[in-house]
């Protein structure tokens, strides 16, 4: 998930650089972060390597001595890339005038399975298979049933006898898995409001992570891995999806 944060840079229209204004960009973009970003606690931590402090001292200090308006906004920029994390980054301010009128708002309701599921926001952006090869080893079998071909699972047989269920998470977002999407659509299409739809379908995902986890258990699994492997985030699924096990 990019976290892209979009600011309205108070100082840019004035004809000097004022200070007090860009250290109120850093504030306001500190409690964005505070506020939206999933992963503050772990660069808080000792083990991420980020000196959080050291960055608002750097942010503070360069916008102290900028000499422009493009300076101070780098500090901020600058601020942003010590977390060291690639989804995290400021859009790109537009420039002033008028803008584009609004396009009409499109009802995925009224459209095919495939257009209307990319209207909801539903992507596909090919990371279903497991992160390394799991299917190649030796006495892997792909489960049955699924409603989603994205959302992997399987069983591997080991030598000393154990069995281990293998579960393919993507990412924590049930509008990653199109294909559930497109199997719901009769029933989707039906729902009285596009909030609706997207609840369902991610009850729906749920429901169907929950039913693989059953069929393990029904098929005597010693110990279930789950592959996040270059799963990036999401939303807060991945608490809700952890009381399952």
């Amino acid at each position: 998930m990019v976290m892209a944060l979009s600011m309205a840079f108070a100082s840019h229209a004035a004809p000097g650089i004022d200070r007090e204004a860009w250290r109120g960009d850093l504030a306001v973009l500190k409690q964005t972060l505070q506020d939206d970003y999933a992963h503050l606690a772990w660069v808080a931590s000792t083990q991420s390597g980020v000196d959080l402090p050291a960055l608002e001292r750097d942010a503070q200090q360069a916008i102290a001595t900028a000499g422009s308006d493009a300076q101070a906004e780098q500090a901020l920029r600058t601020f942003l890339a010590g977390f060291h994390d690639g989804h995290l980054k400021l859009l790109d301010r537009q420039a002033a005038g008028a803008s584009a009128p609004t396009p009409a708002a499109v009802d995925p309701r009224r459209l095919d399975a495939s257009t209307g599921c990319a209207a909801l926001g539903v992507l596909d952006e090919g990371r279903h298979d497991y992160s390394v090869p799991l299917q190649a080893l030796p006495g892997y079998h792909a489960t049955a049933g699924g409603a989603d071909p994205a959302l992997r699972s399987g069983v591997i047989a080991l030598a000393d006898g154990h069995r281990l269920g293998l579960l393919r998470l993507h990412e924590f977002d049930a509008l990653r898995y199109p294909g559930l999407c497109h199997r719901l659509w009769g029933q989707l299409r039906h729902a009285d409001a596009v909030n609706d739809m997207r609840a369902t379908l991610n009850d729906a995902w749920v429901a169907e992570i929950a039913a693989t986890l059953r069929r393990f258990q029904q098929q005597g699994v010693d110990a279930v891995l789950v592959d996040v492997g270059t799963n990036p985030g999401g939303d807060d699924s991945g608490d809700t999806l952890a009381r399952l096990f």
